[in-house]
């Protein structure tokens, strides 16, 4: 039997085997070609994913626990979302005995912090009340880690990502929307999306009467585009909102800031346009909803999309009371 066969064999793997598959990791980790590959078409990022597989047998079988947690995180540093992944699903196999110790490491450094609210995202139910602890502390690190954490949960974390549409933090509001349509966008087709759960409480979250809970959950509809977009569209009032902005208003040269930005919302650049629509959206002249209107459905890239329609969203309801 050679080295890797009885590293990854299902139950051959112990103890001792730890530290060999912790060096695999670390060595690959130090590729920076690791970091941006897929392990489907990498073969050595396929190798640490395996690597951390084994592991998380390791965890579930009870051979490693919890004094091993600092160097499984400091292992999986400068890799790769897939290696992150993994080893957070490895963390999740210790059960829940590991929640109080992977809550503590929210405040770590980002890549520690991730791969803990990942692992407390894995195990679910078991670990939404401590999260939920997080979200209503003053840490505004943990919090957003918290989100991330409670976003992985799927249904189980539903009603807690829509209660945070209206916190008084905007970026708690707009990771609490991108939470509902990662959600929405992992159970369910593109040409479903509107009808999957989350997509309904985003839409029904529109018609709160809490700007910050609607601009949020036009967000959501953004970044989820197609027909869930487009319905979210449909509640906007369209005579009213194009009230007064004639021709001719369309016709006058806009303050310079004002006309840059119109410009750059057809850029190539996602990130060009997605500053620009955010822009707008603060600047708070109605002169841009057409703009916005005409370009925000067939944006191919999310961010700017879902900056597109929280703009376009917020210079309405800011403008009249939808």
């Amino acid at each position: 039997m050679g080295l890797l066969d009885s590293l990854f064999g299902t139950d051959a793997a112990s103890s001792e085997d730890l530290e060999t598959l912790l060096q695999l990791i670390r060595d690959a980790g130090s590729m920076p070609e690791i970091r941006n590959i897929d392990q489907y078409i990498n073969p050595q990022a396929r190798l640490v994913v395996k690597a951390c597989e084994q592991i998380g047998r390791l965890a579930a079988r009870g051979i490693i626990g919890i004094p091993d947690i600092p160097r499984l995180l400091q292992a999986a540093r400068g890799t790769n979302g897939h290696v992150e992944g993994s080893m957070a699903q490895a963390l999740a196999n210790m059960g829940p005995r590991v929640i109080p110790h992977l809550i503590k490491l929210l405040d770590a450094p980002d890549e520690i912090a991730r791969v803990a609210a990942a692992a407390l995202g894995f195990l679910g139910a078991d670990a939404l009340p401590q999260l939920e602890a997080v979200v209503r502390s003053d840490n505004r690190a943990r919090r957003k880690m918290a989100i991330g954490a409670i976003s992985i949960m799927r249904s189980t974390g539903m009603p807690t990502l829509v209660q945070l549409l209206g916190d008084p933090d905007q970026d708690v509001r707009l990771k609490a929307a991108i939470g509902i349509a990662h959600q929405v966008s992992t159970e369910s087709s593109v040409e479903s999306h509107e009808f999957a759960p989350g997509s309904q409480a985003l839409l029904s979250a529109l018609e709160n009467p809490d700007l910050r809970v609607s601009e949020s959950a036009a967000f959501g509809l953004g970044l989820l585009g197609g027909s869930a977009l487009a319905k979210g569209m449909l509640r906007l009032p369209y005579e009213e909102m194009f009230d007064g902005i004639t021709d001719d208003r369309l016709l006058e040269q806009p303050a310079a800031e004002i006309a840059d930005d119109l410009e750059a919302l057809t850029y190539p650049s996602p990130e060009v346009r997605r500053s620009a629509a955010w822009r707008l959206g603060e600047f708070g002249d109605p002169i841009a909803i057409p703009f916005l209107f005409q370009t925000v459905l067939d944006d191919p890239d999310q961010t700017p999309r879902a900056a597109k329609m929280w703009a376009l969203w917020r210079l309405a309801k800011t403008r009249y009371i939808i």
